[in-house]
């Protein structure tokens, strides 16, 4: 679809084209990913949001839970093997890169 440099960008974009899986940084500027995901969520429901990001930390990875996304993968790991998983559209779990499977992923309101 397209790269942007930040959410307000990302909301633009998809407000003029389809979106069928947005990989998305948690740490951007003008609108972080957490609050892209969450506004993004609301009006585009049958869009699946991604982090695609370097903060390892399961804060960030429940904030985005909350926010609606789909996934959390980190940079720094192989994220190969969950490709199939987000392509196909496994809705029955959050998918987390290997390096977070110890977080104790949970919503936190």
């Amino acid at each position: 679809m397209g790269e942007v440099e930040n959410g307000i960008q990302l909301m633009e974009l998809m407000g003029s084209q389809k979106a069928d899986i947005v990989f998305l940084d948690a740490n951007m500027p003008e609108m972080n990913g957490f609050e892209a995901a969450m506004i993004g969520h609301r009006k585009y429901p049958h869009t699946r949001f991604i982090a695609f990001t370097s903060l390892e930390n399961q804060r960030y990875v429940n904030k985005m839970m909350v926010a609606g996304a789909e996934g959390y993968l980190t940079k720094s790991s192989d994220n190969y093997d969950l490709l199939s998983e987000i392509v196909l559209g496994n809705k029955n779990q959050f998918i987390l890169s290997s390096g977070l499977q110890s977080c104790n992923v949970q919503f936190d309101n």
